[in-house]
């Protein structure tokens, strides 16, 4: 199945239409964002256009289409013409739910093709205060002893943030009680307050609550240890693996879009995360750039379609 799904992405890269690009860029070209604006989405997305725009020659307009958990961005991103013009803003929100939502108006494999991985954002597994635990080994060494009695709060029924914590309990044979919110800052607010034990939430919401004191950092959800917290051990480090939930943020285009016009724009995108104005923007908001060539994006997102397969089939979470 990740063999046949990576096939499809890298064909896609390859679709030319018949007529060439001749004077490709020479109109403004819309970057497509599926949430609302001031999200980390669409300002990650913001700082991009502004550095897109002139390595290419044409302004990058940022277009805001919000609803349904992306879907309506998505689907308008794949129904736009493919001539290099419509670029959407993805996130491993759209790789789970390829699996969440049994149907979808469009096909993440099908209807887009791969044009450059831009950020991974950080997750931290954090706790409120007066926990029996302490670091992660505790934490699984509880929930075994008291299984159900650990509570784990997100925002969403088949959220990133709810499918980081069924990963997590997935991998450590423990049972959590999910609290679904209905935003993230509702989640954060609760663990804080200690009405909720746990959550997994993007770094740039919990850290200032870990660095005053009012939260307990376990652990980062990536494969590597973030230079913002470096005394936080990954998951792994504390001796669960496989539970890497760092959530990412990259550029798609419609199946189809000319070659050359993806080749240009995964150029003008590494580009721009090479500039260290980007990477202090994006540091700022708890993400790393990653530098992807179409085609090495394209098998992410293939290895990421595939995970969550997996945690959602064995969690049985369905958004509708």
């Amino acid at each position: 199945m990740l063999r046949s799904i990576i096939t499809a992405l890298s064909l896609s890269v390859a679709l030319v239409p018949a007529a060439a690009l001749a004077a490709w860029p020479d109109k403004p070209i819309r970057l497509i964002v599926p949430y609302t604006p001031g999200g980390a989405t669409d300002l990650t997305a913001r700082i991009l256009a502004a550095h897109i725009g002139p390595s290419i020659g044409a302004t990058v307009v940022v277009e805001n289409r919000a609803g349904a958990s992306g879907n309506i961005g998505m689907e308008a991103a794949a129904r736009s013409p493919a001539d290099g013009y419509t670029l959407v803003m993805a996130s491993a929100g759209q790789t789970i739910a390829a699996s969440v939502f049994s149907k979808l108006s469009y096909d993440l494999r099908r209807d887009f093709v791969p044009v450059a991985l831009a950020v991974r954002n950080q997750r931290m597994l954090v706790g409120r205060n007066g926990l029996p635990y302490s670091n992660v080994r505790e934490l699984v060494d509880y929930a075994k002893a008291n299984p159900g009695r650990v509570t784990y709060a997100s925002f969403g029924a088949g959220s990133s943030g709810h499918l980081a914590g069924e990963l997590f309990a997935q991998q450590a044979g423990i049972r959590l009680t999910f609290v679904q919110y209905k935003g993230n800052a509702e989640a954060v607010n609760d663990v804080v307050g200690g009405t909720v034990d746990i959550l997994f939430s993007e770094l740039s919401s919990v850290l200032q609550y870990v660095q005053a004191g009012k939260l307990k950092a376990y652990a980062m959800g990536s494969d590597k240890r973030y230079a913002g917290a470096p005394g936080v051990p990954t998951v792994a480090e504390s001796g669960l693996t496989g539970v890497e939930v760092s959530g990412w943020l990259g550029v798609m285009a419609p199946a189809g879009t000319p070659t050359e016009a993806v080749r240009a724009l995964n150029a003008a995108i590494v580009k721009a995360l090479g500039d260290p104005e980007v990477n202090l923007k994006f540091a700022g908001m708890g993400a790393e750039s990653v530098v992807t060539t179409p085609e090495s994006f394209g098998e992410f997102i293939a290895q990421d379609l595939a995970k969550w397969a997996r945690v959602v089939s064995a969690a049985k979470v369905k958004a509708d």
